[in-house]
């Protein structure tokens, strides 16, 4: 079984990750649970890595939906722990690294959106994944590790932190009123579980040097239509506020193509947003 070692084992999608794989059986896992226990931003601190097979890199810093993050932030946790991580497992038996990569092409020219379609990160975090990306794949090309990118399109799920749409969104059921800023962008959900799964078909997947994949769900829906889905979901009639002032460099409709994680990886969503809402609402109630 392999030795799988875990960045940001702690976060959102990291602990979906480790229950997940330990109930496929997965023994082996080293999980690093954030700077306190290992700075990836130190080369010095890297150097202690333990031996292993696959390294599946989710620690970094910076939100995917904020246009006014700090940049000099997402800079130094993203680009500069990625390149210190792919430095230090060189010698140290690696054979892959997963990346947690995000949605990187700015306003499509085209829906589904392909992973050829161009990049254009609209503010600091996605470029900040692109260059992680590009460091994966130069990486792939100097020696025996192989990697895979995954860019994951707008997950959710149990736990997420409440900033994000539909916790906001949840988090104001059953309140004076629901306030929201805009109603129009569309958004393509995919469930944390099925991120999960992404990643461990990820581990095993054949693949000769290199792959960027999309894990997304294939749909998008707007941020009115989702909210009508979360209210009739809990048979809630909270009045709803939207404010109408869009972000800045809004991206208005945001679809997945995932033909590539079809035939890469074997996989696709297995949870519809209607179950993975009324599963979260359960949890909430």
């Amino acid at each position: 079984m392999s030795r799988i070692l875990i960045t940001g084992a702690n976060g959102f999608i990291g602990q979906h990750l480790i229950k997940h794989l330990q109930t496929q059986g997965y023994s082996n896992l080293m999980g690093l649970h954030g700077r306190k226990e290992l700075d990836l931003t130190l080369p010095e601190a890297c150097k202690s890595l333990p031996d292993g097979d696959v390294c599946i890199h989710l620690a970094g810093a910076g939100n995917p939906t904020d246009f006014d993050q700090d940049v000099e932030k997402a800079w130094q946790s993203n680009v500069t722990g990625t390149l210190n991580l792919l430095q230090a497992l060189q010698g140290k038996g690696y054979q892959r690294c997963i990346l947690a990569s995000t949605y990187v092409y700015g306003s499509p020219e085209y829906t589904p959106v392909d992973e050829e379609h161009p990049v254009r990160p609209p503010h600091s975090y996605p470029r900040s994944k692109y260059i992680c990306e590009q460091l994966l794949e130069a990486f792939t090309r100097q020696g025996s590790l192989s990697g895979i990118a995954l860019r994951i399109f707008n997950v959710y799920g149990p736990g997420q932190t409440a900033h994000m749409l539909i916790p906001t969104i949840v988090n104001q059921l059953g309140s004076k009123q629901i306030q929201l800023r805009d109603a129009v962008p569309k958004r393509d959900f995919v469930h944390v579980e099925d991120v999960a799964r992404a990643f461990e078909k990820s581990i095993h997947a054949e693949i000769e040097s290199f792959q960027r994949i999309n894990i997304a769900s294939g749909e998008s829906i707007s941020v009115a239509d989702l909210v009508q889905e979360v209210q009739g979901l809990a048979h809630d009639e909270t009045p709803v506020h939207y404010t109408h002032t869009p972000r800045l460099n809004e991206v208005n409709n945001v679809v997945g193509d995932i033909e590539r994680a079809r035939k890469v990886l074997h996989w696709e969503p297995q949870i519809t947003l209607r179950e993975g809402l009324g599963a979260l609402l359960s949890c909430v109630s």
